[in-house]
C-alpha cells in the first residue's frame, strides 16, 4: 500500500490545484508524479507476483 503521507500530499495537491495559475501548475505536476508513482507501484506488485 502507499504511505499515508503520500496519499495526503496527493489529496492536498488536488484540493489546492484550482487556486491560481502557479498553484494549479504545481498541482498538475504533483498529479503527474503521483501517476508515475502509482504506475511504478503497480508494476512492482505485478513483478513480485510472477
Amino acid at each position: 500500500m502507499c504511505p499515508a503521507w503520500l496519499m495526503r500530499a496527493a489529496e492536498e495537491a488536488l484540493a489546492h490545484g484550482s487556486r491560481g495559475s502557479i498553484i494549479a501548475q504545481n498541482g498538475i505536476l504533483s498529479n503527474l508524479v503521483w501517476g508515475v508513482w502509482v504506475g511504478w507501484a503497480n508494476g512492482m506488485r505485478q513483478t513480485a507476483l510472477i
